[in-house]
């Protein structure tokens, strides 16, 4: 990219809407020219939009702030989504024909148009990955090139419901904004937190959100399966507001300072209870069972999805890897553990192989940033918008003043001209005697004294 140019991202979120502008550096360093967040959980749920207005209004808070930040104009933005519904489905095209061909990148094109043309009107895909190709009885991954008399392509196909991407869509257009492309923070993390060698060999890589939980299992460096599940760690929060009867605040720091439960070192004695407001007492244990269903829960359904990849697990031979806010959950690796025995288990909060340069030393250290950085390393397309013009003031000065205030003259002052009174007009007689005889009539008619 040219040295101006840079990568500008907005990544949607439940719980917070966060942008970001920067540049890969030549050293493959990522130098962050601006970032910014802003809550979200009043117009955003599970990843869908429900409030379109105050959406619109975020975004465009979003984009001037961060222009302000870098003063340029930032003219197209890529956009991160995950949200409930998104899921992966296999599909595969099969194209005969006449006679032997020499497959040329048209017939993949065509290959592709068949695919997109299999998913149903409420739906569109996000993303279509060729998994592999079957060119008469090979199998591989780059067929432009061999000859057959036939091409097959199996494909992994994220899918969306159309009204969720559209409302999304609307209030970029609203705000002004245009989407450079739409992705898929999973997928975005995906592509740097597992190492190319973990995504190679086979893990399972969950990110655990405020209001849904990813999981995503690759295997020889493709995407297999994802799947969006729609709990996260706002699940337990509320469970705790429902049973303790407490406000979200201080739901969300019991959970945060007990975490997940030991129940072999718990101490429930009664001078440790959990103390809350009108002196009302509940004891640990209370607590640790409401935090271990819900992330038990949780959980399940990651194995779940993990097993639909048709991949045995032995065959992930880098295990899980966990990211998200709500795997910062205290002793959350525990709850991994009985679900994944046999495999390795990395938590990771921020990515480990991406140099970042920021002026704010506390800059993502609760890995807010993570998918956008991580577009910032793969994007390709320049964001920049050109030179930043602030309009300006209209000035109530009239020119005249402007030359004068230029000159520190004095600004003339014009008198305004004086008329001449026009000399009165001699009443014409007969009105004149009509109004006489008016008047003398109305005074006869009431004495002084009354």
């Amino acid at each position: 990219m040219p040295q101006d140019s840079f990568i500008a991202a907005i990544v949607l979120g439940s719980f917070q809407t966060t942008g970001i502008v920067g540049q890969k550096t030549t050293d493959g360093s990522i130098k962050v020219l601006s970032f910014t967040s802003a809550l979200s959980s009043e117009f955003i749920s599970k990843g869908r939009v429900y409030n379109l207005e105050k959406m619109t209004n975020c975004l465009k808070n979003i984009k001037e702030h961060l222009e302000e930040q870098i003063n340029c104009n930032i003219g197209k933005f890529y956009v991160s989504v995950n949200c409930m519904g998104i899921r992966s489905v296999t599909n595969s095209v099969t194209i005969p024909f006449s006679s032997r061909e020499t497959i040329t990148p048209d017939v993949v094109r065509m290959v592709l148009e068949h695919n997109q043309e299999t998913r149903s009107n409420d739906h569109l895909y996000l993303e279509a990955i060729p998994l592999e190709y079957r060119v008469g009885t090979m199998i591989t991954n780059e067929p432009v090139g061999m000859q057959s008399d036939n091409i097959r392509a199996d494909f992994l196909n994220i899918s969306c419901n159309s009204t969720v991407i559209e409302t999304i869509e609307t209030c970029f257009r609203r705000a002004g904004i245009t989407i450079a492309k739409l992705t898929l923070s999973t997928t975005d993390l995906g592509n740097v937190i597992p190492t190319e060698q973990e995504r190679n060999s086979g893990c399972i890589f969950v990110d655990m959100g405020s209001q849904t939980t990813t999981v995503a299992v690759y295997k020889s460096r493709l995407l297999r399966h994802l799947a969006v599940i729609p709990l996260g760690s706002d699940n337990i929060t509320q469970d705790i507001v429902k049973v303790f009867n407490c406000d979200e605040n201080r739901a969300e720091e019991l959970k945060r300072t007990y975490g997940y439960p030991d129940f072999q070192s718990l101490d429930d004695s009664e001078e440790n209870h959990i103390v809350l407001e009108g002196g009302r007492k509940y004891s640990q244990k209370s607590l640790a069972e409401i935090i271990e269903a819900r992330v038990e829960e949780i959980i399940q359904n990651v194995a779940e999805q993990a097993k639909r990849a048709n991949i045995s697990f032995d065959k992930l031979v880098n295990g899980v890897i966990v990211t998200g806010g709500a795997a910062q959950l205290r002793n959350i690796s525990k709850a991994f553990e009985q679900h994944f025995k046999d495999l390795n288990l990395r938590i990771v909060n921020t990515p480990p192989r991406l140099s970042v340069i920021a002026d704010d030393h506390r800059f993502n250290q609760s890995g807010t940033y993570n998918v956008g950085l991580a577009i910032i390393e793969t994007g390709e397309i320049d964001c920049n918008g050109g030179e930043r013009i602030i309009p300006q003031e209209p000035t109530l000065f009239t020119e005249e003043h402007s030359q004068a205030a230029e000159t520190n003259a004095e600004i003339p002052v014009v008198a305004p001209a004086v008329e001449e009174p026009a000399e009165p007009e001699t009443p014409k007689p007969a009105k004149e005697n009509i109004f006489k005889r008016v008047g003398k009539y109305l005074s006869s008619l009431v004495s002084d004294n009354e």
